[in-house]
């Protein structure tokens, strides 16, 4: 965006962008069909920075922070998305909380992978971490008060 710091609300029915030093809106971003949105990253592509979010409806929604406009929708068909990650330049990963597992999908072209980590109740949480024997590894948590770890092979 700038060289400016910003909070992201992720909200009912619309993400809000303040400039936290400046005490003022930045943007609200809305792209119909709207939901909860309860997660999101920033990532860095092509000199623009983008806003990557899930929602409660099943929508990713991919937003160009420079021109507050929304730059790419992934719809993973009625899904009730919570936690999102950025696992790397080519994939993100988001939870699937009432299906119990997570989804892979290619930020590029949009292909979606789904992955049933069996949880026994719905999958709230992943993240990304450095585990000092497998390296780059994903936690699954769920309410079932269980994590998993999931590692590359």
């Amino acid at each position: 965006m700038n060289n400016k710091y910003y909070i992201i609300q992720f909200s009912y029915m619309k993400i809000i962008i303040n400039n936290l030093l400046e005490d003022e809106l930045y943007s609200e971003l809305i792209h119909e069909p709207e939901h909860d949105h309860f997660s999101g990253f920033i990532y860095y592509k092509d000199n623009n920075d983008y806003l990557c979010s899930s929602s409660t409806n099943g929508y990713i929604n991919i937003w160009d922070l420079f021109n507050k406009n929304i730059f790419k929708v992934i719809n993973t068909n009625g899904c009730y998305l919570a936690h999102i990650i950025d696992w790397n330049k080519k994939y993100i990963i988001v939870s699937d909380y009432n299906n119990k597992s997570f989804k892979i999908i290619d930020i590029d072209n949009g292909s979606i992978s789904n992955i049933n980590p069996e949880h026994k109740k719905k999958m709230a949480c992943i993240k990304k971490i450095n585990h000092p024997t497998y390296g780059e590894s994903l936690l699954s948590a769920g309410d079932d008060n269980i994590i998993k770890l999931w590692t590359i092979e």
